[in-house]
């Protein structure tokens, strides 16, 4: 009888102390479910859009930074400014290969107006139709088999670029002033004026 009794206790302390856990388990999970909710319920780990605007208007604020708002301006006026000629549709490639590398997209601009009226001028019919080429570029060799002095290109992009390239390369920071006489051999001030057209505009 006594070996019983001596027992009885050691039962009740042991339901006591699950009794116990039980709670505590749930009071810990109950925890961790409202801590999660809460967690939930706040701001996404993604920057608001709100956020990220305020961010990108401060990074335009440094000079060496195009903005893309500054980016969708220039592609209009330059869009504006090719309307109506064989070159519309071509500002949005012309600004940004030439904000890539440095150069004034209105200078190209200027210069195929100087050099094709903005591809509407060719000494040769053939030209016009398949070198996408409106600055008068000349081939490697000064002439073509068949007399033309125009550089051909596959697309009108790989004339984009190498455009940008020359004037990178050669030209950095020059004005049309500066390029008359090396670039328009001999220099007339017709073509400068051509070029500023553009150049100088706005």
């Amino acid at each position: 009888m006594k070996k019983v009794e001596n027992l009885l206790p050691n039962k009740c302390t042991s339901k006591i102390s699950i009794y116990f856990l039980m709670v505590f388990t749930l009071s810990l999970l109950l925890g961790l479910v409202g801590y999660a909710q809460e967690i939930y319920q706040q701001e996404p780990l993604l920057m608001p859009e709100a956020k990220a605007q305020e961010m990108d208007q401060k990074i335009c604020g440094l000079d060496e930074v195009i903005c893309p708002e500054e980016t969708s301006a220039e592609i209009i006026e330059a869009e504006e400014m090719l309307k109506g000629s064989p070159m519309q549709g071509l500002g949005k490639a012309i600004v940004e290969t030439a904000n890539t590398q440095g150069v004034s997209w209105k200078l190209i601009i200027g210069l195929a107006y100087a050099e094709s009226s903005l591809g509407r001028s060719y000494w040769f019919p053939y030209d016009k139709e398949n070198c996408h080429n409106y600055w008068g570029i000349k081939p490697p060799a000064g002439r073509r088999a068949d007399g033309s002095y125009l550089r051909c290109y596959y697309t009108d992009q790989d004339g984009i670029n190498s455009i940008v390239g020359l004037l990178s390369r050669r030209y950095r920071d020059q004005r049309p002033e500066q390029m008359c006489g090396v670039y328009k051999k001999p220099c007339e001030q017709h073509w400068i004026n051509n070029v500023n057209k553009y150049y100088k505009q706005g």
